[in-house]
This record gives C-alpha cells, structure tokens and sequence, in this order.
C-alpha cells in the first residue's frame, strides 16, 4: 500500500476479512459437500486482536480442507465474484495460493485499489444465485444510520453468517466503525446465550433464534438485539421484553437492496429508511446513492414512508431465517427414479415453519416406508438444511379438492 493509496477503510483489516472469508467459504462447503461439517472456525473478533497474517501452513483452515481442483476452483470464484478481484487480475492469486490468510490480504489488496463495490448473492429461487452489487457509499451511509440508531454497544454477539448482508452490516462495518469487540454465538444454545450477555451486548440474530433464547433466560442489563431475515412474530417481541432486553430492532431489507425499513414495536409498521424515495404506484424505492429498489414482498402503504409487510412474490419461505422455495424442493424430488410426481409446501407458524413434502411413487405398488427411508439421505445430499422435508406423504395421486384443486394433507 503506498503513500498515494486511499485510506483504509476499518472494515478491511484481516481479521475481519477472515470472519467474512470464513463464513462465506463454509457455505459454499457445505453446498459442494452435503451433509458436512466444514471446519472453517470464526473466532472472537477483537479490535485489539494483531493483524498480521503470516500463519503457517499447518495451522491454516483453508489448507486443511483437502480441496481438489474443483472445489478450489468453485471457492476461488465465489471470493473473486464478492469482491471484484478478477478486475484487477488478483483472482490468479486465489488459485496459486490457497490459504486463508493469503485470500484475506488478496482481498485487502483489491479493496485498497477499489473500494467502490462489493457483492452479496441470493439464496435464488432455482439453485442459482443471483449476484447483488452494491455500492460501499451506500452501505456506509447506511451503517452510520444504524450506530446512530443503536449508540455504541459494549461487543456484538452475532448469530448470523456475516458474508450476508445483513450480518456484514451490523457484525462487521458496525463493529469496526464503533472499534468494538465480536463474538459468534453460533455454537451455543440460544437461552444460553441469552442468560450470558454481559451490561450493554447488542445481540444479532433472527427471529427463530431469538424465540429460542427468550424462551427460559434473562438478559443483562440494557442488552438490545437487533433482528432480520424474516418478520418477527408478536410472541418473540413479548417473550423478548419478558427476558428483560431493553430494545429490540427489527430490520427489513434484501440481498438486492440492503435495509429498506426498520420498527421499533410488533404493532408498528415499518418505516422507510430516509435515503428511500417511493415511485409513484410504490412497487420501486428510488435513492441518491445505489440502484433502484424492487418490491420482493406484497407492501401495504400505511402513508408515504410507513408500510407493513405480506409475504413474498416469489413464493419463498423462510425457514430458520433462511429464504426457501418449495418449487426447488419439488424440482430435486422429481429427479428421483422412484419418484412420479410431487408436492411441497411449508407447515408449522410463524418460527417453527418447515417444509413437507407429498410423494407420488413411480411403481404403484412401492412401500412407503421404504420409499421415505430411501429419500431422507438422497434429499440430505442435495439439499441445505432448512430445504429438507421434515415430513414426506406417499399417495397414489397429490391431494385435490373436489373442483380438481391443489389441496393441503
């Protein structure tokens, strides 16, 4: 980096690039190796933690994952794609040397040459995911709203991925603009957590993981959480202010358009952040800084800048604060030989929403018990967690009403 190099921004230091790397490299494990485990571990990050990088091999996560040259290949892209490293011709350096503390300072080196935009992905409707570019003006502008929302919390207790954008906001520009400390929480029961927060924790998570942690504990003193991914239902708000938490956050933004709008209560609509401009007709949102802003959910206007939420247009599901879509889940069945037609559709409400599926065998005669028993481990290796049928019928023909309907079963 020489004299002439802008300023480097406090998120990009390596041991919050590693977070991120870490993160982003166990999901896209976990789609090349179904059923895994990967061993990518995401530490405490500390403001004071060194940033030196210089490891040895032997120690290095991204070394002892015993990747053959497609999964490299795979991993190396999806680095290059977040961060634009092809661009400057930085992407051969993922290939050449596949460590994790040489992809951290790669992307460090790729920021201090460009650090207008960064990229999320969808969690995509067909398996394919759609890449979100975003400007880092805008995120800033952005994130600056949010410290201004929530002051300076005493650590961040994080139980969401930070690759995306939601956790990448409030687990990792938050923290490194404010200088504090990082802790992920992931490996630990969510009441749990809860009853060890310590005076002044911002906790992030999700609404099935904070309907967990509210279920039998009580938060510390001024504790706030902040909450994503999905609406969160009015008992979690309830149990949440039971357990003592002293100000929930509820942020409603996407992979395309980052936070839209946020409340403060589960009886107040969302409101519009200020940067957003309502087209007329209010399917778009317009702004100063980044792309327009496209209705993913049904959106009822209260008035101009207030407007509540219902449902998706494109038929996901959320499911453990992850965004599922039932027609991909049908798709991967029918690719089964054993397996004629199919159905799938959420059951359960609000955080305890999970997928069920209704199977038509291809042999008439076909054991369902053994049809099921066979679909569990082929649907486990193809499919992320929260995609699974937790439950699976066998019929003769799917469920219809008498008019010739889809029914429920």
């Amino acid at each position: 980096m020489s004299p002439h190099d802008p300023p480097l921004a406090p998120w990009w230091r390596p041991r919050w690039v590693r977070a991120v790397l870490a993160d982003l490299l166990r999901d896209e494990l976990r789609r090349l190796r179904p059923g895994a485990v990967p061993a990518v571990p995401s530490p405490v990050v500390s403001p004071d933690a060194p940033d030196a990088s210089n490891a040895p091999d032997s120690g290095d996560p991204l070394a002892e994952l015993a990747l053959d040259s497609i999964e490299l290949l795979d991993l190396a892209t999806a680095v290059s794609l977040r961060f634009g490293l092809h661009h400057h011709d930085l992407d051969r350096r993922l290939l050449a040397e596949p460590r994790l503390a040489t992809w951290a300072e790669t992307v460090i080196e790729g920021r201090c040459r460009d650090d207008a935009y960064i990229a999320f992905f969808t969690s995509g409707s067909t398996g394919r995911p759609q890449r979100c570019p975003h400007e880092m003006a805008a995120l800033v502008q952005e994130v600056t709203h949010w410290a201004g929302q929530l002051g300076t919390p005493r650590r961040v207790l994080r139980a969401v991925p930070c690759h995306h954008i939601y956790g990448f906001l409030f687990t990792v520009m938050l923290p490194a603009q404010l200088g504090i400390d990082v802790i992920d929480v992931r490996g630990a029961l969510p009441a749990g957590v809860l009853a060890r927060t310590e005076p002044g924790d911002l906790l992030v998570g999700h609404p099935g993981f904070f309907a967990l942690a509210a279920a039998d504990a009580g938060a510390a003193a001024n504790v706030r959480a902040v909450t994503s991914t999905g609406q969160c239902p009015d008992f979690v708000w309830a149990a949440l202010a039971d357990a003592g938490v002293s100000r929930v956050l509820e942020v409603y933004g996407s992979s395309e358009c980052a936070g839209i709008g946020s409340r403060l209560s589960a009886a107040a609509p969302f409101t519009l952040l200020p940067w957003w401009i309502p087209e007329p007709g209010r399917a778009r949102l317009l702004r100063t800084l980044g792309e327009p802003c496209i209705a993913q959910d049904r959106w009822e206007w209260v008035d101009r800048r207030r407007f509540r939420v219902h449902g998706r247009l494109d038929g996901a599901v959320q499911v453990a604060g992850e965004n599922v879509f039932p027609g991909r889940v049908r798709d991967v069945l029918l690719t089964h030989p054993a397996v004629a037609d199919a159905a799938v559709r959420p059951f359960g409400e609000d955080v305890a929403v999970r997928l069920k599926a209704f199977v038509v065998p291809a042999d008439p005669d076909a054991d369902a018990l053994a049809l099921r028993r066979a679909l569990d481990p082929w649907l486990a290796a193809r499919l992320r967690p929260a995609e699974r049928p937790r439950r699976i019928d066998v019929g003769a023909s799917l469920p219809q009403t008498p008019a010739g309907k889809p029914a429920d079963w």
